[in-house]
């Protein structure tokens, strides 16, 4: 692991801040690395089951309790070493009560940081769980299941999604669980600490979702996209700006076949099996191609990225919005790399030549 350690590299484009506007991840092993995700302050990433993070001293994400202001180093978080992790999650950037959770390959869920709304499901609402703890609700609530003649358990969850104050389970036979404090709960009851389904229509079954501060996307097995939550600015995509306590389907994409979705706090990417790319919602610093201050509450097609490429990865975050292709190259739209300047039309980033995995 240690050699594995030093071939990381992220860039930390805005030092000075402690604050990866972009990361890009390099390895020698490639397929060694399964997920990366990020907060404002602090970076992990998922090697071969095992979690690093890196970050500022004394943060609650970083999954270990270190107050030494010692230069910043990839650290394994100890108390998931003798797990095998399969999938991890984070609060949105730039949110100051930050919480992660990791699935391990048994099934188990494993949660750290600010207990605030409840969103880390181990019964506290006040308070830091600077390490990780698992979450025995979800055991009581049979989210893992025991199936086979030889007793071998089988992960009930296959994916999760952090939001502001929301936490997103997605389980092996396409529900979507929900638990926390916010509008974006995904149904009528704005308060849960322990997961309840979101009330899609009868027969709906999700394969992949996305959170926001306060909204979430999510794709059918059909490619039908449904979204909730707050609807200011347009961010819902369903012409209006009204929020939706349930998920509603965004009818301007009913037939588009959505395969990614991604959210920033006021915006919404969509990307098609077409290779289309959607996006809706308020412009912060162009991250939607328009001038700042511009709110379209329809998904409208980001012409400029069409023929450069086979896209394999989008994401969202404050202010901007990316784009990673096959190739691996990278565009950005909205902040520039070093906040001097918005992009209007997308712009490829000089050190995203070569890359194979899009933080943003």
């Amino acid at each position: 692991m240690e050699d594995e350690r030093h071939n990381i590299e992220v860039a930390l484009v805005d030092k000075e801040l402690m604050h990866i506007v972009f990361g890009f991840l390099r390895f020698t092993d490639l397929a060694s690395i399964s997920a990366v995700c990020r907060a404002s302050e602090v970076t992990r990433v998922l090697i071969r089951g095992r979690v690093l993070s890196i970050g500022t001293v004394g943060h609650a994400g970083l999954g270990y309790c270190l107050l030494d202001p010692a230069p910043m180093q990839w650290r394994m978080i100890s108390a998931l070493a003798s797990e095998t992790i399969v999938h991890i999650a984070t609060t949105p950037e730039k949110y100051d009560r930050h919480h992660t959770l990791a699935v391990t390959h048994s099934g188990a869920v494993y949660a750290f940081g600010d207990y605030a709304d409840g969103k880390l499901g181990l019964g506290h609402t006040t308070g830091i769980s600077y390490t990780p703890q698992i979450v025995s609700a979800l055991l009581s609530e049979k989210i893992i299941k025991t199936i086979g003649s030889n007793d071998s358990v089988k992960p009930f969850i296959v994916d999760l999604w952090c939001g502001r104050a929301v936490t997103l389970l997605l389980d092996s036979e396409g529900t979507l669980y929900s638990f926390g404090v916010s509008s974006s709960l995904g149904r009528a009851d704005s308060r849960s600490g322990r997961p309840l389904p979101l009330q899609f229509p009868a027969g709906v079954k999700i394969k992949s979702a996305a959170m926001g501060y306060n909204h979430g996307l999510a794709i059918t097995t059909q490619g039908e996209v449904y979204s909730w939550g707050s609807g200011v600015h347009g961010r819902l995509g369903h012409g209006d700006e009204q929020d939706a306590n349930a998920p509603r389907l965004i009818s301007a994409l009913a037939s588009a076949k959505a395969t990614q979705v991604a959210c920033g706090p006021e915006h919404s990417l969509v990307l098609t099996e077409d290779n289309t790319l959607y996006t809706f919602g308020r412009v912060l610093k162009g991250q939607l191609g328009y001038v700042e201050g511009a709110v379209e509450s329809v998904p409208w097609v980001v012409e400029d990225v069409a023929g450069l490429g086979v896209i394999s990865a989008i994401s969202a975050a404050a202010g901007q919005s990316a784009v990673l292709f096959e190739s691996g190259r990278v565009m950005g739209l909205g902040c520039g790399e070093l906040k001097k300047e918005n992009w209007l039309v997308p712009a490829q980033l000089v050190a995203g030549e070569d890359s194979v995995f899009l933080v943003c």
